[in-house]
C-alpha cells in the first residue's frame, strides 16, 4: 500500500497517509487512532472489521457513511480501489469499475495481532472459528465460497427444524438441507485440517524461539463432524436432539480448536504471558504460510505489540518484522520500538492534524 485517504472513519475525519515499503511506525497517546489506522488498513484485505465490530459502528459520529481510498502495488502491478459504505450498503471500486466485496480477497492480504488476540486462547469457540475463516478468506476464495453457501444453507435448515418444532413441516424436509450441508460443509472442514495441520509445524518452530525452551507448542483441531466421517449418518443420529433443540448441532459451525503448551491447556493452565507467546506463535506462522502460498509476505499490523515483549521475543519477532513486505506497529512511545528496527522507519503521528510521514 502506498497511500490510504480515511473520510469519517472513527475518529479520523479526512486524513491521507503515504506508506513506502518495510517498517512504519504509529505513535500517539491512548485514544489517538492508532488502532483505528490499522483497522483501515485491514479492512480494505476483506471488507470487515478484524475487530469484529459492525460497519456502522467504524462511521465517525454524527456522520452516516466512510469513504477508505487506497493505492497497492505488488512488484509491477498497481490498482486503486474505494469503499464506501452507506446505510447499510458498501460499494467497492477498483481502478474506477464496480466490484463484490468478495473481489478484495487476495489483492492486499494481512495478518493482525494485537491485545484482544489472546481471546484465541481463552475465548469462546466462535472467536477462534472467526479466526480461521476470516484468514482462509485472504487467500482461498473457494473457501469463501463454500462458507457463505453453508452460512446461507444453515439459516434455512435452522428454520425449517424450528417449524418443524412447532408442528408447521414434517422432519422429512430436512433430507435436501442435510445433503446441501454436507456439500458445502465438508470442503470447510478439510482445508481447516490441513491449514492448521500446517500452522502447526510451523507455529511449533516460532513457539520454540520464542519461549527459549524445550516447551512445545500443542495446536489441535476439533470438528465437530471429522472431514472422514459419514456426515449423514451423524446427522440422523442427532436427528430428534436436532429438532428438540431448534437449531443444528453438528458441522463447521460448531467447530474449535485449542492451543497448548506441551500437554497443558493454554486456556487452563498458561500464565498470560504463555498465552500471548502462544498467539504471536500462531500469527507468525500464519505469515509464513500466507508467503508461502501467495508468494508474497501479507502485511503486518501489530498492535503495541513491542511494549509486553521481553529482549529474546522481541529478537525472535524482528526477524519476522525485518523482513520483505510492509509492517505496521503502533506505540506510545516510539522508544520501545527496538533501535535496529526505529532507524529503518517511517514515522507516523496519529495525533497530528493532517497526513503524512513524519
Amino acid at each position: 500500500m502506498t497511500e490510504l485517504c480515511l473520510h469519517n472513519f472513527r475518529n479520523y475525519r479526512e486524513r491521507v497517509f503515504y506508506f513506502g515499503p518495510g517498517l512504519h511506525v504509529i505513535t500517539g497517546p491512548n485514544g489517538a487512532g492508532k488502532t483505528n489506522l490499522l483497522e483501515a488498513i485491514a479492512y480494505l484485505s476483506t471488507g470487515r472489521s478484524f475487530r469484529f465490530h459492525q460497519d456502522r459502528d467504524l462511521v465517525t459520529v454524527g456522520h452516516a457513511a466512510f469513504r477508505l481510498r487506497a493505492r497497492l502495488k505488488e512488484g509491477n502491478q498497481g490498482w486503486e480501489m474505494e469503499i464506501i459504505y452507506h446505510q447499510g450498503r458498501k460499494n467497492l471500486t477498483i481502478n474506477g469499475n464496480r466490484h463484490r466485496v468478495m473481489d478484495l480477497l487476495g489483492l492486499f492480504p494481512t495478518v493482525t495481532f494485537g491485545p484482544d488476540d489472546l481471546y484465541l486462547v481463552k475465548g469462546p469457540p466462535v472467536i477462534r472459528r472467526r479466526f480461521l475463516d476470516r484468514e482462509l478468506c485472504q487467500i482461498d476464495r473457494s473457501y469463501c465460497h463454500h462458507l457463505m453457501a453453508y452460512r446461507r444453507t444453515l439459516l434455512q435448515r435452522n428454520l425449517l427444524l424450528k417449524r418443524i418444532k412447532k408442528g408447521e413441516a414434517g422432519a422429512d424436509q430436512l433430507e435436501p438441507w442435510d445433503h446441501q450441508l454436507v456439500a458445502f460443509g465438508r470442503p470447510l472442514v478439510e482445508k481447516r485440517q490441513e491449514v492448521l495441520d500446517k500452522l502447526r509445524v510451523m507455529a511449533d518452530e516460532f513457539f520454540r524461539e520464542l519461549a527459549g525452551g524445550s516447551s512445545s507448542l500443542g495446536l489441535d483441531y476439533r470438528p465437530s463432524v471429522g472431514p472422514s466421517e459419514d456426515w449423514l449418518k451423524k446427522l440422523a443420529e442427532k436427528r430428534g436432539k436436532e429438532i428438540g433443540a431448534g437449531a443444528s448441532l453438528l458441522g463447521p459451525h460448531r467447530d474449535d480448536f485449542t492451543l497448548a503448551i506441551g500437554e497443558r491447556s493454554g486456556r487452563q493452565y498458561a500464565s498470560q504471558g504463555e498465552q500471548r507467546t502462544l498467539v504471536l506463535a500462531l500469527k507468525l506462522a500464519e505469515t509464513a504460510y500466507f508467503a508461502e502460498v501467495l508468494g508474497f509476505r501479507p502485511a503486518l499490523l501489530l498492535d503495541d505489540v513491542f511494549s509486553e515483549l521481553d529482549a529474546r521475543r522481541r529478537r525472535a519477532l524482528i526477524r519476522v518484522v525485518a523482513g520483505e513486505g510492509q509492517a505496521f506497529i503502533t506505540t506510545t512511545q516510539a522508544e520501545d520500538i527496538p533501535p535496529e528496527l526505529g532507524e529503518k522507519a517511517l514515522v507516523f503521528s496519529c495525533g497530528a492534524e493532517k497526513g503524512d510521514a513524519l
